[in-house]
């Protein structure tokens, strides 16, 4: 799968002629044989990679690693089961060129594979931004229609203003989620503006083929989402009222009939996941400091 993903990369960077690039692997503590094949792919091209070993479990963890290991002043974030388009590296760079201040942006992420389950995409039809100051209804748009981590790219200076992930959230934490939705909250404070394009293409193969696997998915988001209540309550308290939203819709909605969708928690589950990982993050917070 990353050898597929870091084909693509490349293809994308010949198609755009562009040369001054570096590619970052951070592998997070596998057990494969992720180290011995991505160092055999850099050699056979040539291609300068740097390969970092974390061994501390997280996404969040593995992103810092890598900001840290990097010199660019553009910086790039996919996952490795996602596959550049061809043209991501000329669609970037198109909109790199007119920018007169630090902005976050994410491209399309699209489903690579028709037969998973149509989750963890996001189609974009047209631009879309963000940027302080804004009304709460624009802002409460932020949660689930603004960025995707597997497909983001910012600069060097936005990312020193913005700081490091947060390592108590995130895939490999208790929380399992939401600390790509935490980097663009805090980006979006910084006054760093954000946006959505419907180019920069990305592919996501994310596997998972069952509802039982969409479930699982969904319940790792409630969860992070219940982090980010807690940890915006005092910070930005306009960022924690989604669960007072999940509240309301759970007591409007039996009072009238609606169609569930099959990969949709029910609001009654949603709300019990999210005061889930509130008592996860306040543990890892607390606890770990």
């Amino acid at each position: 799968m990353i050898k597929k993903c870091l084909d693509s990369i490349l293809q994308s960077f010949l198609y755009s002629k562009y040369r001054n690039y570096e590619i970052i692997v951070v592998d997070n503590n596998s057990t494969d044989q992720t180290q011995s094949m991505v160092t055999a792919w850099a050699k056979e091209f040539s291609i300068p990679v740097i390969l970092i070993y974390e061994e501390r479990a997280g996404t969040s963890v593995a992103r810092n690693s890598g900001i840290k290991a990097s010199s660019g002043d553009l910086l790039v974030f996919t996952d490795d089961d996602c596959q550049l388009s061809i043209n991501y590296i000329i669609d970037l760079l198109c909109y790199i060129k007119k920018d007169h201040e630090d902005v976050m942006r994410s491209g399309a992420v699209l489903l690579g594979n028709p037969t998973d389950l149509p989750i963890t995409i996001k189609a974009v039809e047209s631009l879309k931004n963000w940027k302080r100051p804004m009304s709460r209804k624009d802002e409460g748009d932020l949660l689930g229609g603004s960025l995707i981590g597997c497909n983001f790219f910012t600069t060097r200076h936005a990312v020193n203003r913005i700081g490091m992930f947060d390592i108590y959230l995130g895939p490999g934490t208790p929380c399992r989620a939401a600390e790509d939705t935490d980097y663009f909250y805090r980006a979006y404070l910084a006054g760093i503006k954000l946006e959505v394009v419907p180019d920069c293409t990305v592919y996501h193969f994310h596997g998972r083929k069952n509802v039982n696997d969409g479930y699982k998915l969904l319940q790792n988001y409630a969860i992070g989402n219940g982090a980010l209540v807690i940890k915006y309550l005092f910070i930005y308290p306009n960022f924690s009222r989604h669960f007072y939203w999940t509240l309301k819709s759970l007591i409007f909605r039996k009072y009238m009939k609606h169609t569930n969708n099959s990969l949709e928690l029910s609001k009654y589950k949603e709300v019990l996941f999210q005061l889930k990982g509130m008592l996860l993050f306040l543990k890892s917070y607390l606890f770990n400091k």
